[in-house]
C-alpha cells in the first residue's frame, strides 16, 4: 500500500550491544580449585588460548548476547527525525513555502505508517542509548503541538492520523471483542502515542 511505502525511509541497519561496538569483552577468571592462578594463566599460554594479567581473561571477539541482531534491519521513527519534518513545514497555515506540500505529505504519510502498525510503533520516539526502552513523551509532545500550530486549517492531516490509529488498535483487538490483555509496554506505549498524536479535541468538536 502507499502508506507502507514511508516505512523503508525508517529502516535502520541493525542493533548490536556496546560489546560488539568496542570489540572487546574483559571477563574475570577464577583459576580451577586445584590450581592458582598463575598455573592457570601458563596452562592457557599452552592450550594457545587468550593469555590473562591481573586475573582476567580478555576476549577480542565480539560475543552474541539475546537481543543483539547485527544483520537484521529496524524500523524506527524517531523523535529527532520528527523534529527535522516538522521544521520542514510551512511557517504558519497562510505562509506556505516551496515544497512544504511535499513536506506535509511526506509527514502525513509517515505517520499515518506507524501509527497503524503497533509493533513498529512500540519503538518509535524513545530515548535514544538507553538499555531500557523508554517513551520520550515530552519531546514528541512538543513536536505534535508545533504540528497543529503550522497545521492549524488542515484537519485532513488529522483525519488521517485518526483513521491510522483505528486500524492500529483493530490490530491488537481480538476479532469482535475489545482490548484486553495489554500486558507488555510496547503495548501500553502504543497506547499512550495513539491518544498524544491525533487531535482529538479538534476532531471531535464537530459531534454532539
Amino acid at each position: 500500500a502507499d502508506d507502507d511505502a514511508p516505512l523503508e525511509r525508517l529502516r535502520s541497519v541493525g542493533c548490536s550491544s556496546k560489546l560488539a561496538n568496542s570489540g572487546k569483552l574483559v571477563v574475570p577468571m577464577s583459576p580451577k580449585p586445584h590450581e592458582d592462578l598463575a598455573v592457570s594463566a601458563a596452562r592457557a599460554d599452552e592450550d594457545g588460548r587468550p593469555n590473562s594479567k591481573g586475573g582476567e581473561l580478555v576476549l577480542l571477539r565480539p560475543v552474541v548476547r539475546p537481543g543483539v541482531a547485527a544483520g537484521v534491519s529496524f524500523i524506527s521513527f524517531t523523535v529527532d527525525e520528527l523534529a527535522k519534518m516538522v521544521q520542514d513545514l510551512p511557517a504558519s497555515p497562510r505562509e506556505p513555502s516551496q515544497g512544504s506540500c511535499a513536506g506535509v505529505d511526506a509527514l502525513r504519510t509517515t505517520m499515518a505508517a506507524v501509527l497503524k502498525c503497533p509493533t513498529v510503533l512500540g519503538s518509535c520516539f524513545l530515548y535514544p542509548s538507553m538499555n531500557e526502552a523508554r517513551l520520550n513523551s515530552g519531546g514528541l509532545c512538543e513536536q505534535i503541538l508545533e504540528v497543529r500550530r503550522k497545521l492549524a486549517d488542515c484537519l485532513e492531516v488529522q483525519q488521517h492520523w485518526a483513521s491510522a490509529t483505528l486500524q492500529g488498535v483493530k490490530a491488537l483487538a481480538p476479532v469482535g471483542g475489545l482490548l484486553k490483555n495489554m500486558r507488555t509496554r510496547d503495548q501500553v506505549r502504543a497506547l499512550v502515542i495513539w491518544l498524544l498524536v491525533p487531535d482529538w479535541p479538534a476532531l471531535l468538536a464537530g459531534f454532539p
